[in-house]
């Protein structure tokens, strides 16, 4: 099972950053017509999003198989992304923060430090798809649970919230899975049958 979620993840990362790099392209954009790169980002992240998803169903279709059993992966799907709040996110970590680092750094430092958090929040909101997608499919069943896998390197945010435990049930019904800008955290699916 480890070395299936472990899989998950990697591939999940490699994903992203394949789409990155598109990302990162559009910057210069964002000095010409923030519109447009706002348009133009937010189109990306949203095909990662999706894409994360559909990387996640094969991954639960993959656990259902090995542990025999029965997820409905077909009616599974990313959940419609807020554009409202990607906007926002991007608005904060690419114009905003630049403009605040700014005023105590040289224009070029802010800038890339900018551009970096951007990318940042674009990695969130893509792996937000197949995270969403995996608590969607063990949301408030007592057969299967899930708990929060990170990688081997998780900063100690991440490290808080690494405990090993099952989330299952009615205790999982709307459980909140907090994650941060760069954040590769997964959730692997826990069978919970006799």
């Amino acid at each position: 099972m480890a070395r299936l979620t472990r899989a998950h993840r990697l591939a999940q990362n490699a994903a992203v950053a394949e789409a990155l790099p598109g990302i990162n392209r559009l910057w210069p954009l964002l000095d010409r017509d923030e519109q447009l790169w706002l348009s133009g980002a937010l189109e990306l992240i949203q095909q990662g999003r999706e894409r994360s998803s559909h990387m996640a169903v094969s991954y639960l279709r993959a656990f259902a198989d090995l542990h025999g059993v029965d997820v409905p992966v077909e009616a599974l799907g990313s959940s419609p992304a807020d554009a409202a709040m990607i906007i926002v996110s991007l608005r904060a970590t690419g114009p905003a923060w630049r403009a605040k680092m700014a005023r105590n750094h040289a224009f070029e430092y802010a800038d890339q430090a900018a551009r970096r958090k951007v990318l940042g929040s674009a990695m969130r909101h893509m792996l937000d798809g197949g995270r969403q997608t995996l608590l969607s499919a063990v949301d408030g069943r007592d057969d299967l649970g899930w708990r929060r896998v990170g990688s081997p390197g998780a900063c100690d945010y991440c490290r808080d919230y690494l405990t090993g435990d099952v989330i299952h049930g009615e205790a999982g019904r709307g459980y909140d899975f907090p994650v941060h800008d760069n954040c590769s955290c997964t959730v692997e699916p826990v069978f919970m049958g006799p």
